[in-house]
């Protein structure tokens, strides 16, 4: 749990779990600006300021060399004169205070980290201060244009005094940072307050506000609009939905302030919000929102002006309902119920739920025509004629504690209801929010936050990838589909290229250049879908506005609440879809996954960052090691770089190894100089090995792998390529690692890994980023870093040969199921079978070679693939005639595998298409005959088709795109990944069920699960989580049995 501050010097400490969650601070007191009583953020920034300074440099790393903290003060300061408009700085006094807080809030930090000697903090926290001082600029430019007077009513303009204001060094009593400076007394801030209820255990909320005694003081300072006027209060909050000026809108007596009449074009603010807490910790999406802020659109010539769509009428149409009390929440819980459905959303003050908070609340309830209970016209061509929504959203930020308490206890209540369809876009983010803010209600800390019943969640992000099913357009199709669909490409310069509709709309796709057919596959965010669906585009641009100040605009009111009822016509559509292509089975897989990848996101990984930073080091310099040794042996074959476009008089004649160019060239130097180099057929170049076989002259891996395997030891060619490939790995493994420092949590100590549920390709199988924890691999020195806090266990489980398992299921493989069956090891089987010998005498390298055939026969494979298979994966060498022979065998015993195979091969020409179900917003619903495949869990994967000629010329026939192999490994790694979503989702309510709050679910790979418990409930957590995953195996009605392994370790690296 969070204890009251903590330092940096605790976060790269041996144990950072342990120590960040431990030290206490005790710090001065400070009396705000003006000398008012400081309220509960002022007192609790003395305390936690380092909390802040910790958050500030989460990506950051500690510097051995001395610091002159002057002259890097100097050098800002004379950057901010140089770029400071002529009276900003007085302008931005009197009219800005928001933006002059998040100065004085840098300046504390640059305060603090030179009294500490920090230069880490401070280098970090100097850029904030800069940062700050610009966008005071930015505001002050804006309004010089616009004219907007000063609150004496002077107007803003080239005569505006103050031309050539300093910017004092914050701290600097003229004899510099390191005798004596002198802290300011700043305005307390947002992110301060936040960080301090965080480690209080209270929601970020709490600790802005001060008692309800404190009138209209808020966190310290007093509320104002973008004008400087002060606001009207109630209580401890600003007001918001009452009449304060603004046209239309009125209060009505229940409680209900109706926007339907408001105008919708209230002025936006004029900045976002800066908060460098979030711009550290998440670096690539800059101020809150910034990361779904696409670039201005460019001119488009060949846009024509939209007509309405039905549905966009339809929306026009939503009413939404400001909650002012709870008793209108409550109806709205209600309303909820009756319906049987509701879409649910959140506004948050930032994207992390252990930082920010969530801002509002939004519940949208059909209105049903009358004797009907759909919205969606039966065609999906528009609206059920009679029918609406109502919208309700809630500002928590206007309740009090207890009224906050109860509303989201009432959101949870819905949630746990089995009666309601619990509708979200991306439910995952809300989730997380969901967690943290229940457990700050009950006196909680935020981290890990409270494990929440989920009943019928309906995901619309989820549901619109499955029912895609991994369709895609094949590249070469892209620009006839483009045309046919009026879809436009713009480029400007260097930037990247742009689709937008016939209307000016973009549209976005997602790419994967890495495969031979290059696939363009659809995106599914919000407002993606409901272009695609609706014929609607959601104004996305409230998204990015700021949703921490003191008072949201009725745009952004508004705003919020289409989002939740947009959500109502897509569940309806996206589950017809769901129940006429037979996937409502894998869609309730996925739902109830969905809380255990929350939870695993949310508790994060433990993480050993000071370990980790003795490792990069170490592996950074073998890496520089392992580069001047092949620049060595380069420069002495005669090496010399080829000139590259742009490199002017950086070139340098010595090898680059990380350049593709470069490499291949000192290749085919050093294998001419052996006398291997030769010319391949049609064109390109090879390597000639020992025995007469030809490999391509090429850079890859698995190449160069093949060809230091063949030549012998004194050859300088293996050499290079020896070293070239420990240059790789070190190089690969240096900068995984400071990915890794870099993501770990300043408020945790451990990495929160993104987990993506449904890949583009839609098999199913859980990928991660920021970090990616694959690339982890087995090296057992990287797993070593995943180690729990003392007085925790690890506990450990993975499937047992689950891909062949997997294969058994689908293809009933009598002699395998009979293996499974009896608890014989699989690869013993396979190996005595192909030898013709028992099962007790076969060898560990014949064991190794079935391993080979194993994995990869059941998947397809040639015997050309298979033998660099072997040789590549499992170290196992033989010759072409070897390894037909052996495909042969492997076969003649799985014969029930070669038969699927047969069925599954037919099953990619025309005449075995089969039908798929799809919808648009022009067509309504509509089918179309795809090739695809299912799998024991019910998901699809669906292929787009290519036309190809007859081998007999009698012309074309249609066939799937892609490579054949893919309707071989879909259908089993797709099930694998089922079994383990089911474990994940049965696990999540095992462990709701036993009120368990301190075991964790902290990570999800490939076919393995790991819990992280108490020591104390290690064992029994062991077995909870193997019976788990066992009898997943049964509740997919599995016939073959399923077995996984577990232990208990204090890292990764213990796993059996």
């Amino acid at each position: 749990m969070f204890e009251k501050g903590f330092h940096f010097s605790d976060f790269v400490g041996p144990n950072p779990a342990e120590s960040i969650l431990s030290g206490v601070v005790e710090k001065p007191a400070a009396v705000s600006p003006g000398g008012e009583t400081p309220g509960p953020a002022d007192t609790a920034k003395r305390g936690t300021a380092s909390v802040e300074a910790v958050f500030a440099c989460a990506a950051a790393r500690r510097k051995e060399e001395p610091f002159d903290f002057d002259a890097a003060m100097s050098k800002t300061a004379a950057r901010l004169n140089a770029a400071a408009p002529p009276g900003a700085v007085e302008w931005a006094a009197a009219n800005r205070p928001d933006l002059m807080a998040n100065v004085d809030k840098a300046a504390a930090l640059l305060d603090e980290a030179a009294a500490d000697n920090d230069a880490l903090v401070f280098e970090l926290a100097l850029g904030d201060y800069e940062a700050a001082w610009r966008a005071v600029f930015e505001a002050y430019k804006k309004a010089a244009e616009a004219g907007r007077p000063h609150q004496d009513g002077r107007t803003l303009g080239a005569d505006t005094a103050g031309a050539g204001e300093g910017f004092p060094c914050p701290g600097d009593t003229g004899d510099g940072y390191k005798n004596g400076g002198v802290a300011h007394t700043v305005n307390t801030s947002q992110t301060v307050a936040k960080a301090a209820a965080i480690a209080d255990g209270k929601t970020a909320a709490d600790g802005e506000m001060p008692s309800e005694s404190s009138g209209e003081k808020i966190g310290g300072y007093t509320p104002r609009d973008g004008g400087g006027r002060k606001l009207p209060t109630a209580g401890d909050r600003p007001l918001i939905g009452q009449n304060k000026g603004r046209s239309g809108g009125s209060v009505r007596g229940d409680g209900q302030t109706s926007l339907n009449d408001m105008s919708v074009k209230a002025e936006r603010q004029d900045e976002a919000s800066s908060d460098p807490v979030q711009t550290v910790l998440f670096p690539e999406m800059g101020t809150v929102g910034e990361k779904d802020r696409s670039p201005a659109p460019p001119r488009l010539p060949f846009a024509a002006e939209p007509a309405p769509t039905l549905w966009q009428e339809w929306l026009d149409r939503v009413k939404i309902v400001v909650v002012e009390d709870v008793e209108t929440w409550r109806s709205a819980l209600a309303a909820a119920r009756d319906a049987g459905v509701c879409g649910f959303d959140t506004e948050t003050t930032g994207l992390d739920p252990f930082v920010n908070e969530i801002r509002l609340l939004q519940l949208a309830v059909p209105v049903y025509p009358a004797g009907k209970k759909n919205l969606v016209a039966e065609d999906g061509k528009g609206p059920e004629s009679g029918g609406n929504a109502v919208a309700y959203v809630a500002d928590l930020w206007r309740f009090g504690k207890e009224d906050r308490r109860e509303m989201l206890d009432g959101v949870v209540g819905l949630m746990a209801d089995p009666e309601v369809s619990f509708a979200g876009h991306n439910l995952k983010f809300d989730l997380k929010f969901l967690r943290s803010a229940l457990a700050a209600a009950e006196g909680k800390p935020c981290w890990p936050g409270k494990r929440l019943p989920c009943e019928r969640l309906f995901d619309t992000m989820l549901a619109s990838q499955l029912v895609t099913a991994g369709d895609f357009i094949p590249e070469a199709q892209f620009s006839k589909w483009r045309e046919e669909h009026g879809v436009h490409i713009v480029k400007e310069g260097n930037g990247p290229t742009r689709y937008y509709d016939r209307h000016g709309h973009e549209i976005k796709f997602e790419r994967d250049t890495q495969k031979k057919i290059r696939p363009v596959y659809p995106t599914h965010s919000l407002k993606e879908i409901a272009h695609r669906h609706l014929e609607v585009v959601l104004d996305k641009e409230e998204q990015a506005s700021d949703w921490s100040a003191p008072e949201l605009t009725e745009r952004q009111l508004r705003y919020a609440g289409l989002d939740a009822a947009v959500l109502l016509p897509l569940r309806e559509i996206l589950a017809n879809l769901i129940y006429k292509n037979r996937l409502a089975r894998a869609a309730k897989i996925e739902f109830d996954c969905l809380p255990a990848a929350v939870e695993i996101e949310c508790n994060g990984m433990p993480f050993d960052t000071k370990r980790a930073w003795e490792m990069e080091t170490a592996v950074k310099a073998a890496a520089e090691s392992a580069r001047i040794e092949l620049v060595e042996l380069a420069r002495g074959a005669g090496f010399r770089a080829r000139p590259k476009k742009n490199e002017g008089k950086r070139y340098s004649p010595d090898i680059n190894p990380g350049s593709a160019v470069d490499v291949v060239d000192c290749l085919e130097l050093l294998a001419s100089r052996e006398g291997i180099l030769v010319n391949m057929e049609g064109s390109g170049k090879g390597f000639r090995l020992p025995g007469g076989e030809v490999l391509p002259l090429e850079s890859r891996d698995d190449t160069l792998t093949r060809v230091a395997a063949a030549l012998p030891e004194e050859s300088d060619l293996k050499r290079f390529i020896g070293l070239l490939q420990e240059y790789r790995g070190q190089k690969k493994k240096s900068d995984f690692l400071k990915k890794w420092i870099e993501l770990t949590h300043p408020a945790t100590g451990r990495l929160h890994p993104d987990l993506r549920q449904l890949n583009p390709q839609g098999v199913g199988r859980f990928s991660a980023s920021n970090p990616n924890v694959q690339q982890a691999g087995r090296d057992k020195e990287i797993r070593a870093l995943f180690r729990v806090p003392e007085g925790r266990r690890l506990v450990l489980a993975d499937y047992s040969a689950i891909e062949m398992r997997v294969a058994c299921e689908v293809s009933r493989d009598e002699n395998l199921l009979k293996a499974f069956t009896e608890g014989i090891d699989v690869h013993r089987f396979t190996a005595a079978s192909v030898a013709g010998k028992p099962v007790g005498e076969v060898t560990k390298s014949e064991r190794q070679f079935a391993k080979s055939l194993n994995f990869g026969l059941i998947f397809g494979m040639s015997g050309k693939t298979l033998q660099e298979y072997a040789e590549l994966g499992y170290g196992v060498k033989m010759t072409l005639e070897e390894a037909e022979e052996a495909r042969e065998k492997f076969f003649q015993l799985y014969y029930g595998i070669a038969g699927w195979h047969e069925k599954q091969r037919h099953s990619i020409y025309e005449d075995r298409f089969g039908v798929v179900f799809r919808h648009d917003g022009v067509r309504g619903y509509y089918v179309e005959k795809r090739p695809f495949v299912r799998m024991p869990g019910g998901h699809m994967r669906v292929w787009p088709v290519v036309e190809e000629k007859r081998r007999n010329g009698s012309g074309t026939y249609l066939r799937k795109a892609g490579p054949l192999t893919e309707i071989y490994n879909s259908p089993v790694q797709g099930g694998a990944a089922e079994l383990l979503k089911v474990a994940m989702g049965n696990l999540y309510r095992e462990l709701l069920a036993r009120g368990w709050e301190d075991v964790y679910m902290i990570m999800t790979l490939h076919d393995e699960l790991h819990l992280e418990a108490p020591e104390d409930k290690a064992e029994e957590a062991l077995e909870v989580l193997r019976t788990v995953m066992v009898g997943a195996g049964k509740d997919l009605g599995f016939v073959t049995p399923i077995e996984a392994e577990a232990n208990v370790g204090d890292s990764w690296a213990d796993k059996a």
